[in-house]
């Protein structure tokens, strides 16, 4: 079973995230994503060193996407941490498809898309943006393999 999802997956998925909903921030994703997994957080924000913190909607999406893959790795997996993160990038078509994906239903997609939801609005941004993010997460598992 996994107990910490893999930093290069959560980035993977959460910048086809972005790329979706927030395009513009994708020139900042890669240092927001290190501030992320290095702990350079504030409230809202990002901190990248300076006195100001940045508020971006990635900063949203990278915990959403943490937590829901976590959930996933722990609801439906019963396989090593490698192969768990090469069924999760298979699931959400990230990286070379090396497995057969983890397999959610309707109804199984349509919980995981209200679990980002609440998670989103939990984060206190809008239910339209909350809403935004997990239409994207759930669009990624329908999205033409490369």
């Amino acid at each position: 079973m996994v107990k910490t999802i893999d930093n290069d997956l959560v980035a993977d998925v959460a910048r086809e995230v972005i790329r979706d909903v927030a395009p513009g921030e994708l020139l900042f994703f890669s240092a927001s994503a290190k501030a992320y997994f290095t702990g350079r957080r504030r409230s809202g924000g990002l901190d990248y060193g300076g006195q100001e913190s940045v508020e971006l909607l990635t900063a949203v999406v990278l915990p959403v996407v943490t937590g829901m893959l976590g959930d996933l790795a722990a609801d439906g997996t019963k396989h090593t941490a490698k192969a768990t993160v090469a069924k999760l990038r298979a699931l959400f078509r990230v990286g070379p498809a090396q497995r057969e994906p983890i397999v959610l239903d309707a109804a199984a997609l349509d919980a995981l898309h209200e679990r980002i939801e609440q998670e989103g609005l939990r984060l206190k941004i809008s239910k339209a943006k909350a809403r935004a993010i997990a239409d994207a997460v759930i669009a990624l598992t329908a999205k033409d393999p490369r």
